[in-house]
C-alpha cells in the first residue's frame, strides 16, 4: 500500500511538470505570435524579412495585441474517475491554478469581431488607436490590408500618409487615396 501512495504522488509532480511545461511553451507562443510594438518597429526599421509576415489566408491574419492581461490555456485538465476519495482529493490541489496564465499578450481577432472602434475625445485613446494601426501596418502587406481612417483634424495621425497600406494600388476604397 505505501508503494502505491508514493507511485500516485510521484505520478502528480510528473503530471505537474509536463503542465508546467505546456504551460511555458504556451506562454512563450503567445508572447511569439503577438509582439510588441518596439519589436515591430524594429522590424519595419530593418524591413525584416518578418515585417508584413502574415497573409491573408494565415490563421492569424488580422490578430492584433490589446495588451497583457491573464488568459486561460488551451489545455484543459480533467481528473478520471475512480480511485481513494482521499487520494482523488490531493489531485486537483496537485494542478491548481495550471490552466491561468498571467502577464500574457490579450489579442482580439478582427476577422471574428468584425467590426472593432476606438472612439472618444480623450487622448490616451490616440495611443491605443496608434498601436493597433501600427501592429496591422507592420504584419500586414498593403496587398492584403487597405488602412483606412476617419479621424478628425486636430488629432496627432498625420503619419498615417506614410504607411504605404493607405495608398496601395490594390485598395478597395474607390477614389483617391
Amino acid at each position: 500500500m505505501r508503494d502505491a501512495l508514493v507511485d500516485f504522488r510521484d505520478t502528480l509532480v510528473c503530471r505537474r511538470q509536463e503542465l508546467e511545461r505546456l504551460r511555458h511553451a504556451e506562454r512563450v507562443e503567445r508572447w511569439r505570435s503577438a509582439p510588441d510594438l518596439a519589436e515591430l518597429l524594429q522590424r519595419a526599421t530593418r524591413r525584416s524579412i518578418d515585417l508584413w509576415a502574415r497573409s491573408r489566408g494565415a490563421p492569424d491574419f488580422l490578430q492584433l495585441r490589446l495588451g497583457l492581461g491573464s488568459a486561460s490555456t488551451a489545455f484543459e485538465i480533467t481528473v478520471e474517475p475512480g480511485g481513494d476519495g482521499e487520494l482523488r482529493a490531493e489531485a486537483p490541489a496537485a494542478v491548481d491554478g495550471l490552466t491561468q496564465l498571467h502577464d500574457v499578450p490579450v489579442t482580439i481577432d478582427l476577422v471574428a469581431a468584425g467590426v472593432f472602434a476606438v472612439h472618444g475625445r480623450d487622448r490616451s485613446l490616440d495611443g491605443v488607436a496608434a498601436s493597433l494601426i501600427v501592429q496591422a501596418a507592420c504584419l500586414h502587406s498593403p496587398d492584403d490590408l487597405t488602412i483606412v481612417a476617419a479621424i478628425d483634424g486636430d488629432r496627432p495621425f498625420a503619419w498615417l500618409k506614410w504607411l504605404p497600406h493607405v495608398r496601395s494600388v490594390t485598395s478597395p476604397v474607390a477614389g483617391p487615396h
